[in-house]
Formats: C-alpha cells, sequence, structure tokens
C-alpha cells in the first residue's frame, strides 16, 4: 500500500504529533522533506533532556568520557536548546517545558540555566513546568542550585508545576489560578513565606508533594531562628511532606483534605480553623519525629478524628509523652475503619 497518510494531514496537526516526542527528535524530523523542514518550529511542547545527547558523563563499560568530550557535548546542547528558542515560532503557544538535567560534567563550563530566562508574558498558555536537575545517581544537585524565572510564579493557565534541584524565592506576585498540581522534590527554600506565597498563590491546588533535604537533621535541631509556614488551600485534597526541616513551623488550611501523607516531619503541623476535614480518608505518619511532635501528636489526632483509615510507624507512638501539666485532649475515631502500626 502506497499510501501516504501523514501526508494528508494539516500542518498543524503534524505540528501537534510531533510535539509528543522527545524535541531532539521532534527537530531532526525536519529532514523527513521540504514540507517537514519547519513543521516542528510550531510544536507545542518542548521537553529538554541532556541524557538523550549523552552529556551527562556516566560510566560507560570500558572507559567514562573525558572531560572535553563531555565539554563539547554539553555545549553542543546548549547550542541545540538556543537554536530552538531562537526558532521557534510562538513560544507564547507552548503548553508544556520540560527541562532535565544530569549532573556529570563541570558546572564551571557554562551555565546551564541561561536559557529559562527567555521572557514569556502573562499570556502564555504553558500549563506544565517540569524542571529537574539531579546528581548521576540520582540522590540531588552537585553543583550550585539555581533561582526560578520570576514569570515561573505569575503563568495564568499553570496547571502543574514539578521543581526538583532548585532554590525557590518568591517575590511579593504570586498567582497561579489554575494550578491544581505542585510537587517540589530537592528543593532549597529560602524562607517560608516564599513557600506560603507560592501554596497561598495556587487557590485551585489539589494536590502538594513537597519534600526536601537540603538542611539536616543536626542543622534543623541546632538552628537558632524560627522559619514559619502560613497558607490557606482551599481546594487541597491530597498534602505529602517529607521531611522539610528547613520549615519549623506549618500552620496550614485545608478544609478538603482528603489524603495526608507525613514522613520524617519533626517539625510542628497545625491546622487551622475549626473543621476537623469532613472529607478526610487516609492519614499516614511514617519516620522519627521530634520533640515538638512528642508534645503536640495527640492534638494532631484530635484534629483528623474523622479520618476513616489511619497509618502509624511505631516510633513516634513509643516516644510520645506529655508533662505532668498538660491535659490530654478528649477524641473518638467514629468513622476509623482500618489502623496500621508499624
Amino acid at each position: 500500500m502506497d499510501d501516504d497518510r501523514l501526508s494528508s494531514l494539516p500542518d498543524e496537526i503534524l505540528s501537534y504529533i510531533i510535539s509528543f516526542l522527545p524535541t531532539k527528535f521532534a527537530v531532526g524530523t525536519a529532514v523527513l522533506g521540504r514540507r517537514w523542514k519547519h513543521l516542528w518550529t510550531r510544536v507545542c511542547n518542548l521537553d529538554f533532556d541532556n541524557t538523550i545527547w549523552g552529556c551527562h558523563g556516566a560510566k560507560s563499560r570500558h572507559r567514562k568520557p573525558s572531560c572535553s568530550t563531555r565539554r563539547d557535548k554539553y555545549f553542543g546542547f546548549c547550542r541545540f536548546v538556543d537554536r530552538v528558542l531562537s526558532e521557534h515560532k510562538n513560544l507564547d503557544s507552548l503548553k508544556r517545558l520540560s527541562l532535565h538535567f544530569e549532573e556529570g560534567y563541570p558546572y564551571s563550563y557554562g551555565n546551564r540555566y541561561l536559557w529559562l530566562k527567555m521572557e514569556l508574558g502573562s499570556g502564555s498558555l504553558l500549563e506544565e513546568i517540569d524542571v529537574n536537575f539531579k546528581a548521576e545517581d540520582g540522590t540531588g544537585p552537585t553543583f550550585p542550585m539555581h533561582r526560578l524565572p520570576e514569570f515561573f510564579y505569575t503563568l495564568k493557565h499553570l496547571r502543574v508545576l514539578k521543581l526538583d534541584g532548585v532554590v525557590m524565592e518568591t517575590g511579593s506576585s504570586v498567582f497561579l489560578p489554575n494550578m491544581k498540581n505542585l510537587q517540589l522534590l530537592r528543593v532549597k527554600i529560602v524562607d517560608g513565606e516564599s513557600l506560603g506565597r507560592l501554596l497561598s498563590g495556587c487557590p485551585a491546588l489539589e494536590t502538594a508533594h513537597l519534600e526536601t533535604d537540603h538542611m539536616k537533621i543536626d542543622e534543623y535541631l541546632h538552628r537558632k531562628e524560627e522559619c514559619k509556614l502560613i497558607a490557606s488551600l482551599p481546594c487541597l485534597k491530597n498534602l505529602t511532606i517529607v521531611r522539610f526541616h528547613c520549615i519549623t513551623h506549618w500552620a496550614i488550611e485545608a478544609p478538603s483534605i482528603e489524603h495526608l501523607h507525613l514522613r520524617s516531619v519533626v517539625a510542628e503541623l497545625q491546622f487551622l480553623g475549626s473543621s476537623k476535614f469532613p472529607c478526610l480518608d487516609s492519614v499516614t505518619v511514617l519516620g522519627s519525629v521530634g520533640m515538638i511532635w512528642e508534645l503536640c501528636l495527640l492534638y494532631f489526632l484530635q484534629q483528623i478524628s474523622n479520618a476513616k483509615e489511619l497509618s502509624f510507624s511505631w516510633q513516634p507512638l513509643v516516644r510520645l509523652h506529655f508533662p505532668s501539666s498538660t491535659t490530654t485532649p478528649n477524641f473518638f475515631f467514629f468513622f476509623l475503619s482500618l489502623i496500621k502500626f508499624g
């Protein structure tokens, strides 16, 4: 059968189809013919991944790539990114922007963030941003973290924001009215106010995964200053907090929460408002806890007494104690159907 069905499709459809390829391969379709030469310049997704270029410096079976080889590949990758951004017909029409870097070559070879500084106006149609800087072993960045451009925090159509290995410092203006899903992994938080502004600036947020380990537990226990976070999240349904030792006090208003997962959280967690979360379905508390939790865990249980499922690791419970002057709160789990102890 000699029919070329692809050629019968409009240019807009072809551009949409190749949008789902990694950008390196989308640009590569230009060699298919004269008609294809500029189709990639109208793709609605940009997916940059330096590991596809082989410039992450991973060890081969016989030898590790030389420093100059990694440098050349890195510069080639940067030139490619610059070319894509300069030749793309309408950056404001982008729907998804993905930037993945894997460490393995000297940081001094260039600013791997320079092309993130493109000026996207408030009218940008970006719906998803995924920024990931990680080491070869996947543990996180081994090079100086970079601050996000300010335009990230004012994208009106943004629905998904995933950040890994960056510094987050928000300005006074943060408004992401359509944000539904926020994931912060190995993100360095400058202060609690920045994170609080980000969370409160997402009135439609439904899922938040907050995880970072840039501050070790010893640093947390010996720190002198407090770092408080206050946020109102009226639509939040799923909240996960892992470590996040940089925050000493969480004060969150989340009346619609359904699933709460806490792991190795040593800070004080306070839920604002008088509601006992009528929609609460499951609560999981895992890992070690700090002294503050030893004094407030029962009050936390009182707040989540509408939960249907509870799961606790053993350590938080065996460390629980109260001073003789402390009054134990009264509460009942009327809807509890499952409880697990690790």
